[in-house]
């Protein structure tokens, strides 16, 4: 490959042209190579299925261009850089493509979930996890069945019901909500955070009577220290008292406040002592104002204050001692009883769930990287290629900055073997200030540290880090509006390095798009300022404006932080007739139709509910075009004793019976011909409907149980349309990531360090009080410092990564303008000390620029050329026959040798469950199930089993063998041979190859070719045995 480097960093800023630079790169690969079929060894990895399916696109599309010899910039810069003629090129590019679209398993560009879920497939018997399991990618309805599961078991296990009431009586207590499912189920997502396996780990080992104890343990310890404190306030304020001395007569009651807190106790709220002033007093012995005071009393006490003032002095000091001892534990321990209930059933709530993963044959997404980690990636790097068929040497990462610290280390021995050769290259792809995704593990710090020059620890070879600086998505002034702004932002980011990157941003180049209008406007709130009222009318407003300058509604995104805000936005556009595109109005569950079919279809489970059938009815009235009184209709339907006297009223020709002897796919086709949905072109009822087949081919359920799943997953389910120029789209900025909009609106203000959603583990093990329980996780909160100093490191880490993702939310909102870009905040009359908020922020940049209230870059009016939408084609109405008038009839023609060849797949069906002796009752069983005839099915029982037995044959089916069945292996050539059955011993191999019929000569070449393969990857081997499976069985050793 034609590089500097084999080991390349991209940085990439936003609009940078990433992708551009992705395809060039691999197709650089492919042009110089000698062998054609390179690809198959180039594994680029991206972040998203969209992020894959484009970088897909833009490779094929740019081959068939190069192969056509049409104007293609990638094509230009190829010819430049590969030195190669345009006719060699296009000839290779030629067949280029027709070797990818040929062999399209083998390109490999693919998001990182789906490769692990690749090694996860192929690894499966070594992990004891069944061939066929399920992948779950939505964990939530896991998890709260898992919690669902968990509470049934209330009233069984006595320990469980204890602790599970008495944490819903404190709950209830605390005026929270006594329903106990949200907690638990935040905690059992511990289970699938790779970030805390370490600590859950360890509590889910440790038992619940540990748990009880601890808990009674950390309740004495609180008595006994608000005890200590009550008493040293009740003594102090006793000598005060004695002597009748008024509180006030103190300088302003400094002292006698003092103590009174230590009596009065901190309940929930965690406060600081004030002990500065009393401090004050008590160094310097000035209890009382030097004035002499107006007031009789208060000149009275001066004098019993000096007498007892020696004695207030051993009572300040045994304070002093308990608040440095004592204050900080204090609270912790109230923390960490917070949530230890949810903690201490994490055992019990793993049990349920890994229990509810089996039954189910299930394997969660999520749990991917942690199975590589600890059973994968420790395997001699050439063992994985071998399993996987395939071995890769360049590798290609985009969104490096998203890419999980445990995903990267999966990597790393891979990449690591490839480099060692000299051969190979790894390109990566990012951008720190883009990382959005620390929730799910990425760390910007990750990428930082990978894209130092200086850096060669990881791979020990040449590394080259290239900045791609310019922007090719924005305009003039969009890109110059962004450069000043983070620039004059790097300076408040806590991180130093994060500073130095940010500072860098004011130097992306522009591109030959000048022009373009910013416009960004704080305005101050009044004292009836409701966020959701204000400003939908607020972007209402901007939208027409826009619309006025140019702008089609299709070309106007509204990008919110948090989802509710886009909620709010939307439903206030729909009600001014604006239609909108947003991740709320494409989920299935909203639908009117949808939702119909739905009701209906719980109407149809239970007949006896009138409520949905209400619902339905209410749909019909329009649906149907009745011509009575809406309310007569009602009572007339609901008058009906039966569903057939009630479709009877209606006119509809619809049976139970015929619907409950079709499938559940063909019933919901079936309800659309008899209400007559067939007109409705709703790409919503095409999705239900592919979800509904989709549940259909994987479970084989009851409508009840149908019905169940869509509870579930219905919150999730949505359909993927495309932008519509008469629709202004809303999103949040983390959906927006990758896109671009002529024009962008950034709405309502955000606090940039609002750490009361984090959590934390604190690390207890150097602390008695603790037992043997090494950290807890609590909630974070900025008092944190209160605990110590560990307290007060967590505190600055999680406030510093708080406010560089929220830096990296704004940086990606503001970058995703092509033309204009409005941005739209608020802010309290009272400007802030130091800037917390988007708005303190704007307010302080558009100081430096002497503007006040609305800053503005450029002019208004729309630049860009208006693209033609292309020709729309639309369904204009739903197909829907009934299966039974088409009239198709599938007439097979009897062939013996049809039947020979399907006995013989049926064969090697079978055995591909053999693994040992032990697997001829499963094997058996599979035959079984296919409904053969009687003598057909003892027939293939016998074979089974006289293969298994056979002298030449039974030492390789005995248990503890090392055995793969029907595995593929990949030739040089690119080719995939499926083995039947191969048996290791260390590095020798036994091939077994079961046939049916007669011995062929074509036989022996093949099994020739699976040594070859075998002998290729380093293996010797020890046998060759063609078996072939008739009446008699027949072994020959070739």
């Amino acid at each position: 490959m034609i590089s500097e480097s084999p080991f390349k960093v991209y940085n990439a800023s936003a609009g940078s042209g990433k992708t551009f630079t992705l395809v060039k790169e691999y197709l650089k690969i492919l042009l110089v190579a000698k062998n054609e079929f390179e690809f198959q060894k180039i594994l680029a990895i991206t972040f998203t299925n969209k992020a894959a399916a484009e970088m897909k696109q833009r490779v094929l599309k740019t081959l068939k261009d190069a192969s056509q010899n049409v104007e293609n910039n990638i094509v230009v810069d190829l010819l430049k850089e590969t030195g190669l003629s345009s006719s060699i090129v296009q000839e290779k590019s030629q067949r280029i493509l027709k070797n990818i679209l040929y062999n399209y398993a083998s390109f490999h560009i693919n998001t990182i979930d789906s490769f692990t879920h690749k090694l996860i497939r192929t690894f499966s018997l070594d992990l004891g996890l069944p061939l066929d399991f399920e992948v779950e990618m939505d964990t939530d309805p896991l998890l709260e069945e898992t919690i669902d599961l968990l509470i049934s078991k209330i009233g069984e296990d006595k320990d469980l019901t204890e602790v599970l009431v008495k944490y819903t009586l404190d709950l209830v207590e605390d005026d929270k909500s006594w329903n106990i499912t949200d907690s638990l189920v935040s905690v059992a997502k511990l289970l699938l955070n790779e970030e805390n396996e370490v600590e859950v780990s360890k509590l889910i080992n440790t038992n619940l009577s540990d748990f009880t104890a601890l808990e009674k343990k950390l309740r004495t310890y609180l008595n006994d220290t608000e005890k200590a404190f009550k008493d040293i306030g009740e003594q102090a304020l006793a000598v005060i008292d004695e002597q009748d001395i008024a509180y006030n007569s103190f300088t302003s009651s400094v002292v006698p406040n003092y103590f009174k807190k230590f009596v009065s106790g901190w309940n929930d709220k965690e406060e600081e002592i004030a002990t500065k002033t009393v401090e004050k007093c008590f160094d310097t012995g000035s209890f009382y104002a030097k004035a002499k005071p107006k007031d009789p009393k208060k000149l009275e006490d001066r004098d019993k204050i000096d007498a007892i003032q020696n004695d207030l002095y051993p009572y300040y000091e045994l304070s002093k001692q308990l608040i440095a001892t004592q204050f900080g534990q204090y609270f912790l321990v109230k923390k960490i009883l917070k949530s230890l209930v949810p903690l201490a059933v994490l055992s019990h709530i793993n049990k349920e769930y890994t229990q509810l993963k089996e039954e189910n044959n299930i394997c969660v997404n999520a749990e991917f990287n942690r199975v590589i980690s600890k059973q994968i990636k420790n395997e001699p790097v050439p063992f994985i290629y071998e399993r996987l068929g395939e071995k890769f040497q360049y590798f290609f990462i985009d969104e490096m900055q998203d890419t999980s610290e445990l995903q990267w280390e999966n990597l790393i021995p891979l990449i690591a073997n490839t480099l060692s050769q000299g051969n190979g290259q790894l390109m990566l792809v990012g951008d720190a200030k883009q990382s959005i995704y620390r929730w799910r593990g990425g760390k910007a710090s990750q990428f930082v540290a990978l894209s130092d020059e200086a850096n060669h620890d990881l791979f020990h070879v040449d590394k080259k880090v290239v900045t791609l600086g310019t922007n090719y998505r924005s305009y003039s002034n969009v890109i110059n509006f962004n450069n000043d702004f983070f620039a004059f932002l790097s300076s408040y980011i806590k991180e130093p390095a994060y500073q130095d990157i940010y500072a860098q941003e004011k130097h992306q180049q522009t591109n030959s798009k000048e022009g373009g209008y910013v416009r960004l406007e704080v305005f101050e709130r009044d004292e009836e300022f409701v966020a959701h009222e204000v400003y939908p009318e607020k972007i209402h407003q901007m939208i027409l404006e826009i619309k006025s300058k140019g702008f089609y509604y299709g070309d106007i995104c509204v990008l919110t932080r948090k989802k509710n805000d886009g909620i709010a936005v939307a439903d206030y556009l729909v009600s001014k007739g604006i239609e909108v595109i947003s991740p709320d109005s494409l989920l299935l569950k909203n639908n009117k139709v949808v939702q119909v079919f739905v009701f209906l279809l719980r109407w149809i489970e239970n007949p006896e509910d009138k409520e949905v059938l209400i619902q339905v009815l209410y749909y019909l009235y329009n649906h149907l075009n009745i011509d009575i009184p809406e309310h007569e209709f009602y009572e007339n339907c609901l008058s009906k004793t039966n569903t057939k006297e009630l479709f009877a009223y209606l006119e509809l020709e619809f049976s139970l019976t015929n619907f409950f002897s079709l499938s559940l796919y063909d019933g919901l086709e079936y309800l659309i011909r008899v209400f007559h949905f067939q007109d409705i072109s709703d790409v919503f009822v095409q999705a239900f409907l592919d979800v509904v087949l989709q549940y259909q081919l994987k479970e084989s359920g009851s409508l009840q149980m149908f019905l169940s799943y869509w509870d579930k997953k219905k919150k999730n389910l949505k359909v993927e349309v495309a932008p519509s120029e008469n629709a202004v789209q809303i999103m949040t900025i983390h959906k927006s990531k990758g896109l671009e909009f002529p024009v962008v609106i950034f709405p309502f203000d955000l606090n940039t360090e609002d750490i009361n959603r984090e959590k934390v583990w604190y690390q207890t093990h150097d602390t008695d009080l603790f037992n043997d329980f090494e950290s807890f996780q609590i909630k974070a909160s900025s008092k944190l410092s209160l605990y110590g100093s560990q307290g007060e490191n967590h505190l600055n880490k999680i406030s510093a990564e708080i406010q560089l993702d929220n830096f990296n939310l704004l940086y990606v909102a503001l970058t995703r303008a092509e033309e204009q870009l409005y941005i739209l905040s608020d802010t309290k009359k009272k400007k802030a000390d130091t800037p917390k908020l988007f708005s303190d922020y704007f307010q302080e940049y558009m100081s430096q620029k002497n503007a006040e209230g609305v800053y503005e870059i450029g002019n208004s009016e729309r630049l860009s050329t208006i693209k033609k939408s292309e020709e729309d084609y639309l369904l204009k109405s739903f197909y829907s026959v009934d299966k039974k008038d088409n009239q198709i009839f599938i007439v097979q023609k009897e062939s013996n040798e049809d039947d020979a060849r399907l006995y013989g797949n049926l064969i090697h069906n079978a055995f591909e469950k053999v693994i040992s002796v032990k697997d001829v009752d499963l094997a058996i069983t599979y035959i079984e199930q296919q409904g053969l005839p009687t003598e057909v099915f003892s027939s293939a029982k016998k074979l089974i089993k006289d293969v298994v037995n056979h002298p030449q044959l039974s030492e390789y089916y005995k248990e503890g063998l090392e055995v793969y069945t029907e595995r593929s292996f990949l030739t040089h050539s690119g080719e995939i041979n499926i083995m039947d059955r191969v048996v290791f011993y260390d590095n020798e191999v036994v091939i077994i190859d079961y046939k049916t019929g007669v011995f062929n000569k074509s036989h022996e070449l093949q099994i020739e070719n699976y040594t070859n393969v075998l002998v290729g990857l380093g293996y010797t081997v020890k046998e060759k045995l063609l078996v072939y499976c008739d009446d008699l069985v027949k072994v020959f050793n070739i």
